[in-house]
């Protein structure tokens, strides 16, 4: 039986988590989405980083939705959330 490095196991698990992702996205609520994207925000903001000033929920609330129609099927609402994050001053 041949060996198998660590670069082919690596890339079969990320594909493995790959199928993982797209299947829990597909079943995935507008409502569930958006929790999980405020609560990845409220980590941002324990570790000092502040939405434009809003408290994370108020802020959640606006730009969840937006992120679900718009890239919630493909990235998922952690992602979204800390794609976000990076545009806080």
């Amino acid at each position: 039986m041949p060996f198998l490095d660590d670069r082919i196991l690596y890339d079969i698990a990320r594909f493995i988590d790959g199928i993982r992702v797209c299947s829990s996205l597909s079943t995935m609520s507008e409502e569930e989405f958006c929790e999980r994207f405020i609560e990845r925000l409220k980590l941002h903001c324990r570790a000092g980083r502040n939405p434009f000033g809003k408290e994370p929920e108020t802020y959640g609330e606006m730009v969840a939705p937006v992120y679900w129609h718009e890239m919630g099927q493909e990235l998922g609402p952690e992602k979204c959330a800390d794609q976000d994050a990076d545009y806080w001053p």
